[in-house]
C-alpha cells in the first residue's frame, strides 16, 4: 500500500465517531477564518510530525432539529509514529502508530475543544481568551448542588504551609471548614446536581462529565450545553455562598499596576503527578550536536523548589539569578534558560519544555508587597479576609507577665548534679506555671521530639514547643518553632505502640550542651512501679473520653501581644510603616497552622509577652 498522500483522503463518516464529554471552553477574541483552522491543524500535525488520516472539516455548519444552524465543527484526525515508551530512542526496530483527533465547535462568542493527543495549539491563543474565574466556578452550580471533591491551593508560600489540599465527600458544604477557605484558590471542583456529574479544572478551562462516550451529534450538543449554561452564568452568575469564602478572584489589569512581586514559587506538584501516574515517557535536553541526553526530572525539580525572591529588573520584568518573570496584559509568565532546553515527551506524544508546562498549566504563584493578593491560575487573588479575621487572630495569642523576666529557652549552666531546670527558662514556665495542674508531664527536647513537653491531664493532651529570643516582632524568629509545631500535627495521637518506642528516651535523664543532668525526663506520672506501663494506662483512659481536647501551645518571649495588636490594626487602617510585611509575614503564618490545626480538631495557642 502505498503513502497516505497518495491515497484519495476521505472525510470521516462523523456516525463513527465516538468520544467522551471531556472539553476545553475559552471566549472567542476574534473570529478564526477557514484559513486560521486550516493552519491551526497543520500546526497541530507539524508537532508530531503526524500525517492527515481523513480530509478535514472546516467551519461545517451544525444544525439543530429544526434545520437551523446554531454552531460549526471543524475536524481533524492524523496518524503519527512513535517509539514505544519502553524502548530507547535509538532502537529503530519497533514503531507505534497512533492517532490524533482536533475538534473545534464555534458560536457566536464562545467555543469548545477536544483534543486527544494533539499538542500544537499555541497558535489559537490570539484568537482566545480564558473564561471568567468566578463564571467557570460557578456556571454549573444549583440549587441541588453538591460539591463532592475540592482540590485547591493555598495562597501562603511560606514552608509552613499546606500548598494543596484535597477535599472529598458526599457534600463538602455541610462539612468544610469555612476559617482559612479564603486563603485557599480553587483548582478543580467536582459537582452533582442529582442528574449529572462534571469536574471543573478551573486553570486549564476543562469541564468533563462522567457519563460515558457519546456519538458525535451528542457530544456537539453536550459542548452546546455548556456554552449556553456559561452564557448564563455571565449574564447572572449563580449565587454559592460555599464557594464565596474562598479566595476572591481580581480582574488583572484593574489592580497589576497597584502591586510589585516579591517571591515566587515554583508548583511542581502537577508534574510530580505526571511522575508518579507514569504519563512521562521521557525528560532529555539535545546538545549542540544534536546529541539526545536523558535527564531526571525528580533532581531538576528538587533543586528549583524552593522560594524565589524577586526584585526589579525592567519594565514589567523582575527576576532572580536565572529567572525571571515577565508582567503580561492578561497575565504573568516565567522564563529560565534551562527549563527551556528540557523537553518533557509524555505517553501520548504530547511534547513540551519545561518553560512551557509551567507556563501552560501556570504552576507556579507570584506574592506581591501587598501580602493579601497572590498570582497563580492566570488569575489575581485576594484573602479579603485577611484582615476579618482579625478577632480569632488575636484571640490565639495569650499573654503572661511571667515572660517578661525570661532570660533562655532551656537554661544556660547546668551541672551533671541538677534535677530541675532553671527557674527564669521558658522550660521552667512550661512545668512549673502552664502544666502545673497536669498528671503526666514528659521533656521530649532533643533529638527527634514531638514536642518540647507533652502534658496529660484528665481531659486533655497539650504539646509545647518552646523558643526563646531576643524581643522583637520577627517572622523569621517564628517559622522555625512553627514549622515544628505543622509537623507534629500528624503526632498528637498517643498510644501504646509509640510510647514503647520512646521508652528508652523518656527513662533516660536529660542532656543539654553536652551535659547530662539529674533531670528526669518524666517530670510527673502516676504513682506505681512501672512508669511507662503507668503513663500507658492513664493516657489511655483520657484518650476514650468523648471530652477529650487535644492542644498545641507554642511559647515565645520575643513577641509582644500590645505590639503586636497595634502594629495590625495600624495596617488594617492603611498605614504604612518600615518592615509592615513582617506583621503581614505573621500574620499569614499563624492563619496557616489555625487552618491546620482545626483541620485536625486541635486546639492552638500562642504564649507571649502582655
Amino acid at each position: 500500500m502505498g503513502s497516505l498522500e497518495k491515497e484519495k483522503i476521505e472525510k470521516v463518516n462523523l456516525e463513527n465517531l465516538i468520544l467522551n464529554e471531556n472539553a476545553y471552553f475559552y471566549k472567542k477574541e476574534k473570529d478564526l477564518t477557514n484559513s486560521d483552522i486550516i493552519r491551526l491543524f497543520k500546526n497541530s500535525r507539524d508537532e508530531k510530525k503526524a500525517k492527515k488520516r481523513y480530509k478535514s472539516y472546516i467551519k461545517e455548519p451544525f444544525l439543530d432539529e429544526n434545520g437551523k444552524e446554531v454552531a460549526k465543527f471543524s475536524l481533524d484526525i492524523f496518524e503519527y509514529k512513535t517509539k514505544p515508551s519502553f524502548l530507547k530512542k535509538d532502537d529503530s526496530n519497533l514503531i507505534e502508530i497512533k492517532f490524533g483527533l482536533f475538534l473545534i465547535v464555534e458560536t457566536n462568542e464562545y467555543l469548545g475543544l477536544i483534543r486527544r493527543n494533539v499538542s500544537g495549539i499555541k497558535s489559537l491563543k490570539k484568537f482566545i481568551e480564558e473564561i471568567d474565574y468566578e463564571v467557570l466556578s460557578k456556571f454549573l452550580i444549583n440549587e441541588k448542588s453538591k460539591f463532592e471533591k475540592i482540590i485547591s491551593n493555598g495562597m501562603n508560600t511560606s514552608d509552613l504551609a499546606l500548598q494543596k489540599k484535597v477535599s472529598e465527600g458526599k457534600d463538602l458544604k455541610g462539612i468544610y471548614s469555612r476559617f482559612g477557605a479564603s486563603k485557599e484558590i480553587l483548582n478543580s471542583i467536582r459537582i452533582d446536581d442529582d442528574k449529572n456529574k462534571h469536574s471543573i479544572a478551573l486553570n486549564t478551562s476543562r469541564v468533563n462529565s462522567f457519563n460515558l462516550k457519546n456519538d458525535f451529534k451528542a457530544i456537539i450538543h453536550w459542548i452546546l450545553v455548556i456554552i449556553d449554561l456559561v452564557e448564563k452564568a455571565n449574564i447572572k452568575l449563580p449565587h454559592s455562598g460555599f464557594l464565596d469564602a474562598f479566595a476572591k478572584p481580581i480582574k488583572f489589569d484593574s489592580v497589576i499596576d497597584t502591586l510589585r512581586p516579591s517571591y515566587l514559587l515554583i508548583r511542581f506538584s502537577s508534574l510530580l503527578d505526571e511522575i508518579e501516574l507514569g504519563n512521562i515517557k521521557e525528560c532529555y535536553v539535545v546538545d549542540e550536536e544534536g546529541v539526545i541526553n536523558s535527564i531526571e526530572l525528580k533532581d531538576i525539580i528538587k533543586e528549583n523548589e524552593g522560594l524565589i525572591e524577586l526584585a526589579f529588573i525592567d519594565t514589567n520584568k523582575y527576576g532572580s539569578r536565572d529567572i525571571n518573570i515577565k508582567i503580561n496584559k492578561h497575565n504573568i509568565s516565567i522564563y529560565k534558560k534551562e527549563f527551556s532546553n528540557i523537553k518533557i515527551e509524555f505517553q501520548n506524544g504530547y511534547c513540551t519544555t519545561l518553560n512551557q508546562y509551567i507556563n501552560s498549566e501556570s504552576s507556579f504563584i507570584i506574592n506581591f508587597d501587598k501580602i493579601d493578593y497572590v498570582y497563580t491560575n492566570r488569575k489575581i487573588f485576594k484573602d479579603s479576609k485577611l484582615f476579618g479575621n482579625l478577632e480569632h487572630f488575636f484571640e490565639t495569642f495569650i499573654d503572661n507577665p511571667i515572660l517578661n523576666d525570661i532570660k533562655s529557652e532551656k537554661g544556660t549552666s547546668y551541672k551533671t548534679t541538677s534535677k530541675d531546670f532553671e527557674t527564669n527558662s521558658i522550660f521552667s514556665f512550661i512545668e512549673t506555671e502552664l502544666a502545673k495542674n497536669s498528671k503526666v508531664l514528659i521533656c521530649e527536647d532533643y533529638g527527634t521530639e514531638f514536642a518540647d513537653f507533652i502534658s496529660v491531664d484528665n481531659e486533655e493532651i497539650i504539646y509545647y514547643h518552646a523558643k526563646y529570643n531576643n524581643v522583637s516582632l520577627s517572622a523569621s524568629k517564628l517559622e522555625e518553632v512553627f514549622g515544628q509545631a505543622q509537623k507534629n500535627l500528624g503526632f498528637l495521637e498517643l498510644n501504646d505502640e509509640i510510647i514503647e518506642l520512646r521508652k528508652e528516651k523518656w527513662l533516660n535523664k536529660y542532656k543539654t550542651k553536652g551535659v547530662k543532668t539529674q533531670i528526669d525526663r518524666i517530670r510527673k506520672c502516676p504513682p506505681g512501679d512501672d512508669k511507662i506501663e503507668e503513663i500507658k494506662n492513664f493516657i489511655n483512659s483520657v484518650s476514650e473520653s468523648p471530652h477529650l481536647k487535644r492542644k498545641v501551645y507554642i511559647v515565645i518571649n520575643f513577641i509582644e501581644k500590645s505590639e503586636l495588636v497595634k502594629k495590625v490594626n495600624d495596617i488594617k487602617n492603611g498605614k504604612k510603616f518600615q518592615n509592615d510585611c513582617v506583621i503581614l509575614q505573621i500574620l499569614w503564618f499563624v492563619n496557616s497552622l489555625l487552618s491546620s490545626s482545626l483541620e485536625r480538631k486541635v486546639d492552638f495557642r500562642i504564649i507571649c509577652r502582655p
